[in-house]
């Protein structure tokens, strides 16, 4: 297989993901997908099935699903990017738990120029941006709205400082209607909140917990 797998949609779209590859990533292999402004219905990327390592890169599509009690995006050690991206419905009926807009885990984007995540909503999910044990992670001007648990968060496998996230930001962000906190940083160091907005939480606006060092809060209500 190829050490880059690109996929462009031409009209709404509904499937699984294993239809085009299985095992997409690994180290050095890069997967984009294009989405074209069209909708792609029961979309999961899961690292257990389409690997670990390589480059993630999804722009310009609507991930929908009205049945997955999952994450559409559960990615672990890939360097993930997100754009103009709309993620509606993961986990997002009565009682399920099971997963949400997105995990991604272990991502290093240190040296970065760009965003890592931008001008992304997740709307109607269980959890929203979930980014857990990564570094220098950019999330800009991005929306969490009607979303069961947790807006955004920078989150610790151990749920303790000994792990989390290092050295990232949530910029321009606003979250609406959270069925837990707004923004959470559980572990981690140097976390920042910068320009953002609040309106309702069934929770606390920001929460910091267990957290190593360095929790800023700027310019943000």
């Amino acid at each position: 297989m190829s050490d880059k797998i690109t996929l462009t949609l031409v009209c709404d779209f509904g499937g699984s993901l294993n239809t085009f590859c299985s095992e997409c990533l690994g180290s050095g292999k890069t997967l984009n997908i294009f989405g074209g402004g069209f909708t792609w219905s029961d979309f999961k990327f899961d690292y257990e099935d389409h690997g670990t390592g390589g480059t993630l890169q999804i722009s310009n599509v609507v991930l929908f699903t009205d049945s997955i009690d999952d994450y559409a995006i559960y990615s672990k050690n890939t360097k993930t990017y997100l754009s103009d991206v709309t993620i509606d419905g993961y986990s997002g009926r009565s009682g399920e738990t099971g997963g949400g807009a997105m995990r991604i885990r272990g991502a290093d984007y240190c040296g970065d120029s760009v965003p890592s995540l931008t001008r992304v909503t997740a709307q109607n999910n269980c959890r929203g941006f979930r980014i857990q044990d990564s570094d220098c992670v950019r999330v800009e001007d991005s929306i969490a709205i009607n979303n069961t648990d947790n807006s955004f968060y920078f989150a610790s496998e151990t749920y303790t400082s000994t792990s989390g996230c290092t050295n990232s930001i949530f910029k321009n962000c606003s979250a609406t209607n959270s069925g837990n906190t707004a923004f959470m940083f559980i572990g981690g160091s140097n976390l920042t909140i910068e320009d953002c907005t609040i309106d309702t939480s069934r929770g606390a606006g920001v929460m910091v917990f267990e957290i190593n060092s360095d929790a800023y809060v700027k310019s943000t209500t």
